[in-house]
């Protein structure tokens, strides 16, 4: 599986391959974890079996979750002549027209890439009524400003930032 295309007409970036092995390491360690609970120190503790079934439940959520995000997670960001897409935005793409600022800004642990929009409003208006509250109340939406956090993605944030003012001036010159 490739984390991230590029060509000249669109740039895809998946999920950092980091996030998938903290899944498995998180997921490995509760099961491990319960296994113990269950056969080692059952004698320690009346509960220890049933904590130990509950840690196995956990892990194998975790498993399924961390699973189910390597199939959904291919197309995270998309970059294009058309915009600016964000899967956890859970909103439409943004067009380079309603973008003014791309830049990154935060401490190490919580960075990001910063779309400042220039008119906030018109983005919303692409939304129907139930997606616009949802979209609204993301925690990576502060009107005018949308975040890409660090970590999430297969490349650095500065190459993120990169592309973004790479297809951001293309689209400004065919206007």
């Amino acid at each position: 599986m490739t984390n991230f295309t590029d060509n000249n007409t669109e740039w895809v970036c998946g999920i950092s391959r980091n996030k998938i092995q903290q899944g498995y390491l998180l997921a490995g360690f509760m099961a491990v974890s319960g296994l113990a609970l269950m056969f080692y120190l059952n004698d320690a503790s009346e509960d220890a079996a049933l904590i130990g079934m509950i840690n196995l439940g956990f892990a194998a959520v975790v498993f399924y979750m961390t699973r189910r995000s390597i199939t959904k997670s291919s197309r995270l960001l998309v970059v294009n002549s058309d915009g600016v897409w964000f899967r956890d935005w859970k909103g439409p793409v943004i067009p380079w027209k309603q973008i003014a600022n791309v830049e990154i800004s935060g401490t190490r642990i919580k960075a990001s890439v910063r779309l400042t929009l220039k008119d906030p409003e018109a983005v919303i208006t692409l939304l129907d009524a139930a997606d616009r509250t949802a979209f609204e109340k993301n925690p990576l939406i502060n009107m005018p400003v949308l975040k890409i956090p660090n970590g999430t993605l297969a490349v650095s944030l500065e190459h993120i930032q990169e592309k973004l003012t790479e297809f951001a001036r293309l689209a400004r010159a065919a206007a």
